[in-house]
């Protein structure tokens, strides 16, 4: 039988294996909106898409070093940041 105890808080979080792959896919669309950007001379988003790539970046790492939680924690706090600041200038949505 399972400890009940170390269940519980490994199964609210992400496989190590599935967030690494998880957080792959962000950063390879989080390089193509900031190529994007770039190229469209957008430099607000380019500042606020280069931050996002920076903390996932960060996260990749941690995940890497074990710390899956925090990986987690910290993927979910920048992609969340990071659409809302997408949709606050403007990047995001097409309302002309």
């Amino acid at each position: 039988m399972k400890n009940p105890d170390t269940s519980l808080s490994l199964g609210l979080a992400l496989q190590p294996r599935r967030l690494q792959q998880v957080l792959t896919a962000l950063l390879a669309v989080v390089v193509l909106g900031l190529t994007i950007s770039l190229s469209k001379q957008r430099w607000l988003v380019v500042a606020l898409l280069g931050s996002a790539l920076l903390l996932l970046v960060l996260a990749f790492r941690f995940n890497n070093n074990g710390r899956t939680e925090q990986a987690a924690s910290l993927m979910l706090i920048t992609l969340t940041s990071a659409v809302s600041g997408l949709v606050r200038v403007g990047a995001c949505l097409a309302t002309r």
